[in-house]
């Protein structure tokens, strides 16, 4: 047994370090079923296809799926010139450059599909120097370099001719081999190229030249054997720089070399049988092999291939060394085996490619292509006779537990030894059934055991006795025999789903409460056939069975339904609390607030998730889908769905039910129909790279449009980033295609056409859009592209369709402008027609306004007049005393003076009379004296007539010379005695200053005389005011004063009563506005008084202060 398990053992460790620490080698090309032959050059195009060559089918374009061929034709020149071609160079263009050995030079066009040849010509010394080209390598400004059995040339595309660069380095002992067969470009950009023809053994005097094309000096490196220093062979096959700046040269034997390029001295990495893991070239086998390739791959790892010892693998870090594939020397090919286990069995390789997405590529001699992955290619499968749905890991993590349809196994992980527990009809203390189902341990190390036929079982497993539970209370419809799992609830109870119901069990009296479905009762069960249950973070228990989804209101007793009419298998509560159903045709998860199940949407399957079995979630909060033929990993954040189907060792399984399991150490352990799966899910870590993603072809009416420069497309369509198409071009479609090398299981795609689909559409597998009737707009087609693993890309493109001519914007610009002159023309005619009539009616209307307006002027004339006159009679009454006062005194005097001329003529008489002449004369004079006083005051009185009269009729509006003095004296003695006739209490002491150089002015005595009168009854007016206020030693002053200053006469009237209130101050001057109580005023003295000074050039200005007085001041120019 020591001897068996031992080897056993020692296989799986070595095969578990590899798998998990080594790269994996994945057939991608299978020479067995493709007949390709050795493929001796292998590159990358711009769309991400992989290109290799054929010796038997020339040129290979490879899409992971499907393969195009471009055959050598002798009767068709659009094809390669030969089959045998053993090196390609992408250009900046796109264009790959092919070597057909023998045959020139080819440059092939992918975009059109058309090759162009390049042949010596004798006669043209700008061809091609030599047909048989070697090498072709495109430096980093697009120039091509070609390495002939003639030496080095390189292509001038401006002149499209040959450039030959002569070998001018020197060689003391014997002349340079011309033949070049590798051409190579450092990062500084340094040429270097070989010197000698290996495929025809020309290697004498060989070596490495370095090329400076700046200065045209070449450097020669001799190979030398005996020199540790030099080359150790001058056939030198492969020539690269790392991303650490170190230069490495192969060559044929045991030549892998370094060159320092400071010192020009190279350090020889020899193989060593005693030490494997140094570096060096693969294992040496004879001087006829020669490393083929060096390359780096994105981790830093160096890979070193060669013809016929395999390939070796160099880890900078560990400075490692790892063997891969099998020396074609057959000594000792046991030794090797495990050389083999990462899935590289050849005995070499001949091209290595690092591509766009990292993924490195290797074409063996036997044929194969491959490509490279790490990390756990397949997830670790364990056969089985039967069936295995139902798991239990004890906690010491050795002893496995698994339920089969052939009864319980025991199973000892260390010793891989089994043990079969079944049912023996002799023994009670054996299985019920041996078609078990699910398994659950309790909490005291012992497990239920659940049978799909005889019901349930209790395991002691360290008695190795079953105790059959059979329920206390058995009668018609108390039984559940055929289970399906097991779920504990609490120390209290547990629950069976089973084929035909389900039952709760009362774990201490083993009383079942069994709940069958029936299609009348609204509150029962929604399916006869339950699958799994779960319990919810509120303690709800939820149940998956054949109609839908049950949660159970333990309160009431009842079941609430989720999902009706799918058939649910898996239900499962994840580390969030959200409950998640898997049912036949998706993933489902509840949504608390709306109290529903909503789908599981991803990209990756847009058609929902189907034939979902069971639902696991790992420590990592990872969910773990199986199907009916897959296992997919969504991720913690529930944003990323990876596959794993066939491509992982995943076996298609048409079983009904499965109770997967988590152990407490984490692993997780899935059933299958003829074994299980067990692994740590942190180990399946693989991730491809996102697929890589092209549009490839557009097409509008069903035919295929290609790049021209007058053309829709100026460049190759995965080149454009915008497309315009015509109004009459809207009907179009677009071929995509998403390149994965990396899954058998076919990329799914979609799209939508922004501003034009509502939403994504879902192509599955097929890769082309198509529009109808697009209208005109700017659009943005976006494709996606999803492999098995999930990774997801996106490309765009925007399509800009244009309307026709008579729907751009300069034509609505011209129709709008044609429109705006139609409307101005009909507006201008409407106008015309409207403005006539409307002048004739107005016309009509306007006499009758006129008339209106007449009248209306002409008693608004005689009103305005009647308040002039109104006011004027106003200012007259304010005169009447004072005039009558100023009456009264010559009146007085005139009748004393005549009672005195009376008393005096009888005197006069008497004295006649009695002869007194002269007494008589005497007398005489004094009547006669009296007389010119009587006259005197008589005139007087008639001027105080005359004054009232003028002052009471219309004015003349004439201006004429007045003494401005005596009339502002006068009427200030006017209105003071006018005052004091009214108010005997009146009183104010009157000043006035008038300037005697003024004269007179001309002005309109009448109207000027009305505005002093009006300021100095208003300056009365309001010192009588403040006097009856009550204020305390306040004698009521008013002043009048004249001046001439500057050319101008200023009146001012002064008081010292309480002043103006500045909020009123602006309205003083309007017509009809008074601050005396109502019936003292009209409210037009002062609006009077302005429109009279305005009128007579002057100006009539205000000065006041709250509390202390005001001045009004009329200002006249003189």
């Amino acid at each position: 047994m020591r001897k068996f398990l031992l080897p056993f053992l020692l296989l799986v460790v070595i095969a578990q370090i590899t798998t998990a620490q080594l790269p994996q080698f994945n057939l991608q090309v299978d020479e067995k079923t493709q007949h390709f032959g050795q493929a001796n050059a292998l590159i990358q195009d711009q769309q991400g296809y992989i290109w290799f060559s054929s010796f038997t089918k020339g040129l290979i374009r490879y899409d992971g799926k499907t393969f195009k061929t471009f055959r050598h034709d002798p009767e068709n020149s659009n094809t390669p010139a030969s089959n045998f071609i053993i090196s390609m160079a992408l250009d900046p263009s796109g264009k790959i450059w092919l070597s057909p050995v023998g045959s020139g030079l080819d440059r092939f066009d992918p975009v059109t599909n058309s090759f162009t040849h390049f042949r010596h010509n004798k006669a043209d010394p700008k061809s091609i120097i030599s047909d048989t080209v070697f090498s072709v390598m495109i430096d980093h400004t697009g120039k091509p370099w070609l390495g002939t059995n003639k030496g080095l040339e390189t292509f001038d595309a401006k002149s499209n001719s040959f450039i030959q660069i002569p070998i001018i380095a020197q060689e003391k002992s014997a002349k340079i081999s011309a033949s070049v067969f590798i051409v190579y470009e450092d990062k500084k950009g340094i040429i270097w190229f070989s010197s000698g023809d290996p495929i025809n053994n020309v290697t004498k005097n060989g070596g490495l030249i370095r090329l400076d094309p700046a200065t045209g000096k070449q450097t020669f490196y001799k190979a030398d054997p005996l020199n540790p220093n030099a080359l150790i062979n001058s056939f030198i096959v492969a020539i690269f720089e790392d991303s650490k700046g170190n230069f490495w040269v192969g060559t044929s034997g045991n030549g892998l070399h370094t060159l320092n390029r400071e010192t020009g001295k190279f350090t020889r990495h020899l193989f060593d049988p005693a030490q494997p893991g140094k570096l060096s070239s693969p294992i040496k086998n004879d001087t006829t092999d020669a490393i083929t390739f060096i390359s780096e791959d994105n981790a830093g790892k160096i890979w070193i291939g060669s013809y016929a010892n395999g390939i070796n693998w160099y880890d900078p870090k560990d400075q490692h060394t790892y063997h891969f594939g099998i020396p074609q020397s057959k000594k000792n090919i046991s030794t090797f085996e495990k050389d083999t286990i990462t899935g590289f069995k050849e005995n070499g390789a001949l091209r290595i490619l690092i591509a766009a997405d990292s993924t490195t590529w290797i074409t063996g001699v036997a044929g194969n292509i491959y490509t490279v992955s790490y990390g756990k290619k397949s997830i670790p499968y364990y056969p089985n006779t039967k069936a295995v749905n139902a798991f239990y890991l004890e906690p010491n993590g050795k002893i496995l537990w698994f339920g089969t349809e052939s009864g319980l196994v025991r199973k000892d992980l260390a010793a891989n030894t089994l043990q079969y527990l079944t049912h023996d009809p002799k023994n009670s203390n054996s299985i019920n059934h041996n078609s078990v189902v699910a398994v659950q341990p309790d909490e005291n190390g012992k497990l239920y055991i659940a049978a799909h036929a005889g019901g349930l079982d209790l395991f002691d497993p360290e008695t190795g006795k079953f105790t059959h539970v059979k329920p206390l209370n058995a009668g018609p419809g108390n039984t559940l025999d055929s289970l399906h799992c097991i779920f504990i609830e609490n120390k209290q109870y547990l629950w069976l789903g089973g084929e035909h119901g389900l039952a709760r069990v009362d774990r201490s009296t083993n009383q079942f409460k069994v709940y069958r479905f029936n299609d009348e009762d609204k509150k029962g069960i929604s399916g006869n056939t339950v699958y799994s249950i779960t319990k919810d973070k509120n303690n709800h228990l939820w149940f998956a069975n054949f109609g839908g989804v049950d949660k159970f209101i333990s309160d009431s007793n009842y079941f609430k339904h989720y999902l009706n009419g799918y058939i649910v298998k898996a239900v499962l509560t994840d580390a969030k609390g959200i409950v998640w159903a898997g049912t036949d045709v998706g993933l489902f998860q509840y949504d608390e607030v709306k109290d529903q199940f909503v789908p599981f949407n991803s990209p990756s399957f847009p058609a929902g998730i189907e034939s979902i079995l069971n639902i696991l979630e790992d420590d990592q909060q990872t969910l773990w889908i199986t199907t009916a033929n897959a296992i997919l990993k969504i991720n913690a954040n529930r944003e990323r769905v990876q596959l794993f189907n066939a491509d992982y060792g995943i076996f298609s399984s048409n079983w009904n039910w499965l109770n997967n399991y988590k152990a407490s150490d984490g692993r997780l352990f899935i059933g299958g129909h003829n074994g299980y799966y067990m692994f740590n899910p942190q180990e399946i870590n693989v991730s491809s790279p996102a697929p890589v993603l092209n549009f490839t072809q557009l097409s509008i009416g069903g035919k295929e449009i290609f790049p021209g420069e007058d053309g829709i497309l100026k460049n190759p369509i995965w080149k454009t980033e915008v497309i315009n198409l015509a109004y009459n071009q809207n009907s179009f479609s677009i071929d995509f295609i998403a390149l994965n090398y990396n899954s058998s299981e076919a990329i799914k795609y979609s799209y939508q056409l922004e501003n034009f689909d509502n939403g994504w559409n879902n192509l599955l597998t097929e890769h082309k859009a198509s529009f109808f009737n697009v209208p005109p707009g700017r659009f943005t087609l976006r494709v996606r592209a999803i492999n098995s693993e999930g990774s997801v890309t996106e490309k765009t493109i925007t399509i800009i369709v244009s309307p026709p001519w008579w729907k751009t914007w300069w034509a609505y610009g011209l129709y709008a402008l044609l429109f705006i002159l139609l409307g101005y023309f009909i507006y201008k005619y409407q106008k015309y027609y409207i403005v006539k009539r409307e002048r004739e009616r107005t016309q009509q209307k306007e006499l009758a306004q006129a008339r209106e307006i007449e009248k209306a002027y002409t008693e608004l004339k005689a009103t305005q007049a009647q308040l002039i006159q109104s006011e004027k009679m106003a200012s007259l009454g304010e005169l009447t005393a004072g005039i009558a006062h100023e009456i009264q005194n010559p009146l007085n005097f005139v009748n004393n003076f005549s009672e005195v001329n009376k008393e005096l003529l009888t005197e006069m008489k008497e004295e006649m009379e009695k002869g007194n002449l002269d007494d008589a004369k005497a007398i005489a004079d004094d009547v006669i004296s009296n007389e010119e006083k009587i006259i005197q005051h008589g005139k007087r009185a008639d001027s105080i007539v005359k004054g009232m009269l003028q002052h009471s009729r219309s004015s003349s509006g004439q201006k004429e010379p007045t003494d401005i003095n005596a009339l502002a004296d006068e009427y200030l003695r006017l209105a003071y005695h006018g005052l004091r006739a009214k108010d005997k209490l009146f009183n104010a002491t009157l000043k006035t200053n008038y300037d005697e150089s003024i004269g007179n002015i001309n002005i309109i005595p009448q109207d000027m005389g009305r505005v002093i009168l009006n300021l100095i009854t208003n300056a009365f007016y309001v010192v009588d005011e403040k006097k009856k206020s009550g204020v305390q030693d306040y004698e009521p002053t008013v002043s009048v004063s004249t001046k001439k200053n500057n050319g101008r006469i200023e009146i001012k009237v002064s008081d010292n009563g309480n002043g103006i209130p500045q909020k009123v101050l602006d309205k003083i001057f309007q017509p009809f506005f008074t601050t005396k109580p109502t019936g003292q005023g009209t409210g037009l003295g002062l609006s009077l008084s302005y429109d009279i000074v305005k009128a007579h050039g002057g100006e009539l200005k205000v000065e006041t202060r709250e509390g202390q007085g005001t001045t009004f001041s009329i200002i006249l120019p003189i």
